[in-house]
């Protein structure tokens, strides 16, 4: 069987997994929770959803998707909770390579609203503090801001829009340390 491609897929955004709680060890685990389990379970024997695995945004038919590690600054993308934990900076250390990536530019152009209305879609988050951590997933999130650096690197400063719902989850909490 050929990959059933996940942008011509869309997710159900109606019974998307709560915010603040574990998904996965995978980007397929979080892809497959969005997905639904309806949608899930009706593929035939043998057939796989493609997406690249490699991309920190992966787009859905309506709905891109963010992938965040907090590795420190041993990537080119340096990722960190704001103190008040309601943003989340998204750091591109290499601008000019991020703009090759199509769907990184599609969150640099949702930040500078450059997006045609019909880019404009929702961008869901799941976030893990380590590889070695499972994903939470963090709800939608919207970007508040980019900051340009002279080195060509930038910030993509995301507001977490499911803030208050992250903060009473003991998944969340555990994840990031947060009390």
């Amino acid at each position: 069987l050929s990959p059933l491609l996940l942008s011509e897929i869309p997710c159900d955004l109606d019974n998307l997994p709560k915010p603040g709680l574990f998904v996965g060890y995978t980007k397929e685990s979080c892809v497959y929770s969005v997905l639904g389990d309806h949608y899930m379970q009706s593929l035939p024997d043998g057939a796989f959803i493609g997406f690249s695995r490699k991309n920190h945004v992966i787009k859905s038919k309506n709905v891109s998707i963010l992938f965040v590690t907090f590795r420190g600054d041993k990537t080119e993308y340096f990722n960190k909770f704001l103190p008040e934990g309601k943003q989340l900076a998204f750091t591109i250390r290499h601008g000019e390579k991020a703009l090759e990536k199509g769907m990184t530019q599609f969150l640099i152009g949702q930040c500078e609203n450059t997006g045609t209305d019909k880019d404009t879609k929702k961008v869901i988050l799941f976030a893990r503090p380590s590889t070695c951590s499972k994903f939470v997933f963090c709800g939608e999130c919207g970007c508040a801001k980019m900051i340009k650096y002279a080195n060509g690197s930038m910030d993509l400063l995301l507001q977490l829009i499911h803030f208050d719902h992250l903060v009473e989850e003991e998944d969340y909490r555990r994840a990031f340390g947060k009390t």
